[in-house]
């Protein structure tokens, strides 16, 4: 399943661009995406592998995909996740957006 970010959502913010060295071990494990928010996995050089569970403790992810530079994945809201940079000059950010009323 493909998930594309609602149109009357707004960008809230946004990660610095990452590398392998500049890459925050939060990470590493897995992360969570907020109820209510989307996010967008941006690879601007490089790949990832990236992973979606069902939650924090499944072990088997419920959807993988590798993201060449160039391409994006958009996160679901109260989804896990996790990724691992698949060449060494990976390079990557991560845009959030939710629903703001007026």
């Amino acid at each position: 399943m493909k998930y594309f970010i609602p149109e009357n959502y707004t960008h809230l913010r946004a990660t610095p661009f990452f590398g392998k060295l500049t890459m925050p071990d939060i990470f590493l494990g897995r992360c969570h995406i907020a109820d209510g928010n989307y996010a967008r996995l941006s690879v601007m050089r490089g790949a990832i592998q990236y992973a979606c569970f069902s939650d924090e403790e499944t072990i088997k992810p419920s959807r993988e995909r590798s993201i060449d530079a160039g391409n994006f994945e958009v996160l679901a809201p109260n989804s896990w996740y996790s990724f691992v940079l698949l060449t060494d000059d990976t390079f990557f950010n991560i845009d959030f957006f939710g629903f703001k009323e007026g």
